[in-house]
């Protein structure tokens, strides 16, 4: 093969390389995403109960936190 041969048949493999990954993208990720929500909601959800817990029994702790807040960051 010459070197517009090699190039051309690697380039075509990119094309259907890209093309395969491209159709399977969205089924893979929503099967990562879907196997991951599970830890991700439990660690979240700890994480907001130790919160609420800590801040519960002194809510005036969370004025150094407000103070640095701007209204446009509370609304994010």
């Amino acid at each position: 093969m010459t070197f517009v041969g090699t190039a051309l048949a690697v380039l075509a493999a990119m094309v259907v390389l890209g093309g395969v990954v491209f159709l399977l993208a969205k089924p893979l990720m929503k099967s990562v995403l879907g196997a991951l929500e599970p830890a991700v909601a439990a660690g979240l959800g700890r994480a907001f109960e130790r919160t609420r817990q800590s801040y519960g029994k002194n809510p005036l702790g969370l004025v150094p936190v407000m103070e640095k807040l701007t209204p446009l960051g509370l609304i994010d």
